[in-house]
């Protein structure tokens, strides 16, 4: 292994065979007893930088914008510059947000070449409940469509953008067998076009903490009556802007209003990427 600097040190193929184009621009450098370090961040032989690539998938680091020899139709950063300035701005509105629900859809390109594309997109209340969304990745994805490898992507994807699994409330996806099964272990998936019942309720909810933590169940109990005194809500009317005009006022209730209320009921968001791309 050569001395010096990261920039000096060689970079070695994956011992995982793999099928993959990206594997002759990433690698992984050696530890001193001359074992590859490979410990789910593969290199750039180009710039040296790591991409977050747990578990042998090499979707991300095809669309890094560092990879030589992009897909067909795909597209990249058109600088490193630009794509840090861009990607700092969504980290910083991604801050704003206490939790965060995803939507995720798969598509074969018919205009693009029939290359296949994965999408996520995270959703979020800011403080002032406004609901924002970002799409965080929309990328070549040659890997097998298979449930471990969507899995795979999707965890990558959160570490490199920072936001704890903890914070994911609810995953929307289509009720595509591959998709349930990659989501099996998360704790909220909701399928399909309809909104189903999102289970224990808003009110159940605080019930339920209420009786663990002692010290609050007056205040919790009394906001519940509270809540349940005030006149209906219009129809028509937002109810963040509801919240917005209440939170104050219900502040253990607006807490769990704020986790539920930033759940899509669809995986539209997702899938509108595609027709905004216009590979359809």
């Amino acid at each position: 292994m050569a001395e010096g600097s990261d920039g000096a040190r060689e970079i070695f193929q994956p011992s995982k065979r793999t099928k993959s184009e990206v594997c002759s621009c990433f690698g992984f450098y050696k530890s001193p007893e001359g074992n590859l370090i490979a410990d789910g961040h593969p290199v750039c032989r180009s710039c040296k930088n790591k991409v977050a690539a747990k578990g042998g998938n090499t979707s991300k680091a095809i669309f890094s914008g560092r990879a030589a020899g992009k897909p067909s139709g795909a597209s990249g950063p058109s600088t490193p510059s630009s794509s840090t300035v861009v990607k700092a701005d969504v980290v910083k509105n991604l801050a704003q947000g206490t939790w965060f629900a995803a939507t995720t859809d798969l598509w074969t390109s018919e205009s693009g070449g029939g290359q296949p594309y994965i999408s996520f997109t995270i959703h979020y209340l800011t403080p002032d409940w406004q609901l924002e969304s970002n799409c965080l990745e929309t990328q070549f994805f040659p890997e097998d469509h298979l449930a471990h490898n969507i899995s795979e992507f999707f965890e990558n994807m959160l570490e490199e953008w920072g936001i704890n699994k903890k914070e994911l409330v609810c995953i929307t996806t289509d009720n595509a067998t591959n998709m349930i099964k990659a989501f099996e272990g998360f704790s909220d998936v909701w399928l399909g076009q309809g909104l189903p019942s999102p289970g224990p309720g808003l009110l159940t909810e605080l019930e339920e903490k209420a009786r663990k933590i002692t010290t609050l169940e007056d205040r919790v109990k009394e906001e519940i009556q509270v809540y349940l005194s005030l006149p209906p809500r219009p129809a028509k009317e937002d109810p963040l802007v509801w919240w917005r005009g209440h939170a104050s006022e219900l502040p253990h209730l607006a807490r769990v209003a704020r986790k539920r209320l930033c759940i899509p009921a669809t995986s539209v968001p997702s899938e509108r990427v595609l027709s905004a791309s216009g590979h359809t």
